[in-house]
Parts: structure tokens; sequence; C-alpha cells
């Protein structure tokens, strides 16, 4: 007679399937983890000044495509941790200083990189010496006061010094023959506006009254900029700047030097409507 069969309990048939899951789950977060471990990795450095070599504090360090960003320390230090391997764009910046890309290699790379930053040339504005008597910034300037550089004098297209001043903004030019040219600054002309060629006075209180040719005996090729100070500088020039005071400040040669390369030029005007020409 055949053994009769005799079916499994349902129970422990659920507690070896639920241990046999169990153990397959914790391999799967183990393995995990390990790949989590083996992927992490630090990145860290210091930024320094390409020239003098010293750590650039306060230097904001970024990794864009991980979304971080951390600023160095006193001593130029900086570090991320737990970051992937792979290659990642860093971007350093600093207010005195070039931004900087570069591509660095985490994981592979040594584990402390060192990144150098060029100063940034820093436009401090136009200085002037006619407002007061030391130079300061047009900026800081308790009058109004504007700087016609040498740059802006080479892309002008005035042929004679009083025609520089058309292009200031408040200023008139008087001008009924191309040797004349007197400039109208707060409605007021001649000697009531003092005209100083390097701080050297081209008119006088006693000089008439309207408009006068001072100006053009000054060729404006030779200028370096013109300072032009609007309403009354009284207090620092005499009664005679009233209206305003237009200093007009030539180049300064440096033949004394032996780096300086002189190199030739050419330059030539043309004035259509009254055939005028310069070379």
């Amino acid at each position: 007679m055949d053994a009769a069969f005799i079916p499994p309990r349902p129970d422990i048939i659920f507690v070896r399937l639920a241990s046999v899951t169990l153990r397959t789950i914790c391999l799967i977060i183990l393995i995990a983890l390990l790949q989590v471990e083996t992927a992490a990795a630090s990145l860290h450095g210091r930024i320094l000044d390409a020239l003098t070599l010293h750590p650039i504090a306060n230097a904001t360090v970024r990794v864009p495509d991980q979304s971080l960003s951390i600023v160095s320390e006193s001593d130029g230090a900086f570090a991320f941790d737990g970051m992937p391997n792979g290659t990642f764009q860093i971007v350093v910046t600093h207010v005195a200083y070039d931004t900087l890309r570069q591509s660095i290699q985490v994981g592979t790379q040594a584990g402390s990189i060192s990144l150098y930053l060029h100063p940034r040339t820093i436009e401090s504005g136009s200085i002037t010496v006619t407002g007061t008597p030391v130079q300061e910034r047009v900026f800081e300037l308790p009058q109004n006061v504007t700087v016609t550089t040498r740059e802006e004098i080479d892309e002008s297209r005035a042929t004679t010094t009083a025609e520089l001043l058309r292009e200031e903004p408040g200023i008139l030019v008087q001008k009924t023959t191309h040797g004349h040219g007197a400039p109208i600054i707060r409605g007021l002309i001649g000697k009531d506006v003092l005209l100083l060629y390097d701080g050297i006075r081209l008119n006088k209180p006693t000089f008439r009254f309207g408009g006068n040719q001072y100006l053009n005996t000054i060729d404006f090729e030779s200028l370096e900029r013109i300072e032009v100070v609007r309403g009354p500088t009284s207090v620092g020039y005499g009664s005679d700047a009233i209206g305003g005071v237009v200093n007009v400040i030539p180049q300064t040669p440096s033949f004394h030097d032996p780096a300086r390369i002189v190199t030739p030029g050419f330059a030539a005007r043309y004035s259509s409507a009254d055939e005028a020409a310069s070379y």
C-alpha cells in the first residue's frame, strides 16, 4: 500500500520564502552601499594668486553640475566631500581676480589641487586735478565735472580745441570764424569762464567781456585730456571762475624712459561744410 502524500504546511512555506527574500534584500542593500562608498570621492585644494602665489581668501568655488558652492578659507583652502567620480567643471570667482573655469577629473586626479587666479584690472574712473587742489576721482567731487580723454579726442571730428567742447553736455561754444571759439558755461562767457593750460591761466578778469580765441591757440593734438568744471569755483580760482573752469592738460613726454617705443602716425580731418582740412 502506497504511502499517503502529505502536503507541506503553508506556514512553513511562508517562513522559508520570507527568509530567502530577506537575505536577498539585505544582499542588494549591501551591494548598493558598497557601490556608493566606492563612487564617493572628495575634492580639496587651494586658491592662489598666479603672480605672487599668495593664498586668496573669500573666493567662491562652484561646481555647477553638482550644484555645489563654497568659499575659500583664509589660507585659500576649499573642500568638497561626497562627490561622484567623473569630470566636472570648477568655476572660481573673486572680485579682484578674473574668473577661472577649469575641468577637474575627480577620483583619478591627485587628492589636492591648486587653482591660480590672475589679478583683474579694475577701472577706477577718471581722475581730475581741476575741481580741487589735489587729485580726486570725478565721482567724489562736489562740483559737476567731466573729463574728455585722449581716446575721445582721437575719435572726435573736431578741428580745433574749442570744437572739442561742443560735445560736452552743458557747454555751448560761440564761434564766428574758424580761429574763434569761446565756451559758454552756466550762461557766462569770456572773462567769467576761466581757461587754464595745465593750470596756467589763459585769461584774466581784466580781459574784455565776450568771446575770445584763447583756446584755439592750443593744438588739441598735443593734449592728454580736457577737464571742465561747471558752476562757480571762485573759492579755488578767484572771481573770474564764476561760470566754470576749462583746464586743458597736455601730454607729458617721457624721453628718459628706455622702454618707450616711438612709432610714427598720421591723422587727417576734412570738413565739407567749410572745406577745412587738417593733417
